[in-house]
């Protein structure tokens, strides 16, 4: 995030599905290709709330595009800065808004800005081993063989699958990292011990679990076809 007064949030094909000339109209179309949008439905039910206030905010522009700053957000969307921060920054990870939340400078130099989970998880990871392993060299090189890569992508989505199972949410910085992880040799049960720590972290941080309660869960995971 970074600190701007001028900065904006563009809804992603905002003039594919919106076609009304000029600002504030009175309504907005809701896309029926919503109910099958993987990349919104893996979203919180916080931010999948806040979506369509997020549209509506939008249409008061020409570009289909909304404010940056975390302060005019929270006041727009009568919430706090926190909440914008936790319920924008899925909007953005899953390339539904394009840009940055900013701060203005007051802000960030009073150090009121508050932290979001995925920086108070990325501060607990300085602080300890990486839960996911780094990319061996061999990981760099080129694309492996399509039937290596076809049982790839199947422990991907197995993991993946685990990850959401425990109350995870895997971003993109996390599914590259997984990725990378995999084609350097880890097995798949290497990669959910690290998984399951890094839920429990994050489950730790958002106060949604205990430090003393047992873990991990027994879960089941269907198997990718």
């Amino acid at each position: 995030m970074k600190a701007s007064g001028m900065a904006r949030l563009t809804v992603k094909n905002w003039k594919q599905f919106q076609h009304y000339t000029g600002r504030r109209p009175p309504w907005i179309k809701l896309h029926r290709g919503l109910l099958d949008d993987v990349g919104f439905h893996r979203l919180p039910v916080a931010s999948r709330a806040l979506a369509p206030f997020v549209w509506l905010l939008a249409s008061e522009s020409d570009d289909g595009s909304i404010p940056a700053d975390v302060e005019t957000l929270a006041f727009r969307f009568r919430c706090s800065a926190e909440d914008v921060i936790d319920r924008i920054n899925p909007l953005i990870e899953e390339g539904l808004l394009v840009g940055d939340l900013t701060f203005d400078s007051d802000t960030l130099a009073s150090g009121s800005r508050p932290a979001s989970l995925e920086e108070k998880r990325d501060r607990g990871r300085e602080r300890t081993e990486p839960p996911l392993p780094p990319p061996s060299a061999a990981a760099e090189r080129g694309s492996p063989p399509d039937g290596v890569k076809k049982a790839l992508l199947r422990a991907q989505d197995e993991l993946e699958a685990y990850w959401k199972a425990l109350g995870g949410r895997p971003n993109r910085k996390d599914r590259r990292k997984l990725w990378d992880a995999l084609r350097s040799g880890h097995t798949v049960a290497q990669l959910r011990g690290s998984i399951s720590e890094l839920v429990r972290e994050d489950l730790v941080t958002a106060g949604k679990l205990d430090p003393s309660a047992d873990w991990p869960p027994d879960v089941e995971v269907a198997q990718p076809p």
